[in-house]
């Protein structure tokens, strides 16, 4: 996990290179924390991912909640990803498609979760690499929404008995 994290943060460190204020707020406590996390330092990489998120910087916001999940904070997490939804941020849409395909945190819908993989999918979404992974899982979950209301399965059903398989 360490090694995508690391290209997922660099990736995002690269796009914050923008004049757009919502992601320069901050842009200096997050690029320290890319350089931290890098270096293995995982308190600090924590301590300027909250300072840079406290300033407004989106990506740092997005990671304060991969930060709170990892934590066991879902509903501080879910939070998150809410707002930064709010303000058109693709990989919380990405991330809530998640939680209501699998009932983390939300109750599960599949249907919630398809629109939220549609709007990451939003060919706006800088983030390519995020948006190909939205539309896959935009379609999945529509198939799996059609499969459950064929057969008279709940979502939960589905997902239980998918889960049994592993």
């Amino acid at each position: 996990m360490g090694g995508y994290l690391l290209s997922w943060l660099t990736k995002l460190q690269n796009f914050c290179r923008t004049t757009d204020p919502k992601l320069n707020n901050g842009v200096s406590s997050y690029q320290a924390s890319v350089q931290a996390w890098k270096n293995g330092e995982i308190k600090e990489f924590e301590r300027l991912t909250r300072e840079s998120a406290s300033k407004g910087h989106e990506i740092a916001t997005y990671n304060l909640a991969v930060i709170l999940e990892a934590q066991g904070n879902i509903q501080d997490m879910v939070s998150i990803y809410q707002e930064l939804s709010k303000n058109g941020f693709g990989p919380a849409n990405l991330s809530l498609g998640h939680c209501r395909r699998f009932g983390i945190g939300l109750p599960m819908d599949l249907n919630i979760a398809t629109r939220y993989y549609q709007k990451a999918a939003n060919p706006n979404n800088p983030f390519s690499d995020r948006r190909n992974e939205a539309i896959h899982c935009a379609k999945d979950t529509d198939l799996l929404s059609i499969f459950c209301a064929l057969c008279g399965y709940s979502d939960k059903d589905v997902l239980e008995r998918s889960n049994r398989r592993f």
